[in-house]
């Protein structure tokens, strides 16, 4: 990892290096609270990163995935590092960043391995819960088994139903399947066709209520092409429009008397 190497977008061969003065000046100003002095912390010792995961560099990991965690040890050696003891931070740090990323390489191997007792219902959510904070999002069955997520045969163990199964029921489904959606529609056109009591599609797209899908939209889920046969396939029954009563004639009948 020597020389020009870009790493998270960074090129590391122009990576600030601080001097011990300025980095003792630095963590005084970041333990006040100077946040601005905290980021020019980490960026003058990202080289301090670089040494670190160096030692990891043959275990086929991501450069970039072993920068971000020594980065974070880095961040956590910042924050716990007493200036006021005759220590140099850079051997102060070098410890806690390696350690810290030999604990997340622990715990990485173990989730890889782990049995299927392991995962509680509590962990299970647990775990869960944290992939919704990271990602911003509701994890589907396709991160399941990675990214530190129960793997989709713990479902039917722990719940005994499927793991597709288990997500829509704890947090709804995110994108209705297309079964969903035809019988959504259809009731819904169902209830308004028979409040109506259409006579034609002309009839029933004129007067359906606000937010009721047009009777054609149904189309794409039955193979129909009309209204008739629409209804035929719903088994509907069909309504017409009543004929008008023709204007009765009265006759007055006038008796004259001569």
């Amino acid at each position: 990892m020597q020389g020009k190497v870009d790493i998270c977008g960074i090129a590391t061969s122009q990576l600030q290096v601080l001097g011990q003065e300025e980095t003792r000046d630095l963590l005084i100003r970041s333990r006040a609270g100077d946040r601005s002095a905290r980021d020019k912390l980490i960026e003058g010792n990202l080289r301090l990163v670089l040494s670190v995961i160096q030692r990891f560099d043959k275990r086929g990991e991501s450069p970039d995935d072993l920068f971000q965690v020594g980065c974070i040890g880095l961040m956590k050696a910042i924050m716990n590092f007493d200036p006021d003891k005759q220590v140099k931070f850079s051997t102060y740090g070098v410890p806690i960043a390696y350690v810290f990323r030999g604990t997340e390489w622990r715990i990485h191997m173990a989730r890889k391995n782990r049995p299927s007792s392991y995962w509680t219902d509590e962990v299970i959510r647990e775990v869960l819960g944290q992939f919704i904070q990271e990602k911003g999002r509701i994890p589907n069955t396709k991160d399941l088994g990675r990214n530190g997520l129960p793997a989709q045969r713990i479902f039917p163990i722990r719940y005994g139903i499927s793991a597709g199964d288990w997500l829509k029921a704890a947090y709804g489904p995110s994108v209705p399947s297309w079964q969903d959606r035809k019988e959504k529609y259809t009731q819904m056109f169902i209830e308004e066709y028979n409040r109506l009591q259409a006579t034609s599609g002309e009839d029933y797209d004129e007067r359906r209520g606000k937010g009721v899908i047009r009777w054609r939209a149904l189309l794409r889920y039955y193979p129909v092409k009309n209204w008739c046969d629409l209804l035929s396939i719903l088994e509907q029954p069909k309504y017409y429009r009543q004929k008008e009563e023709e204007p009765k004639t009265t006759f007055t009948t006038e008796i004259i008397f001569v």
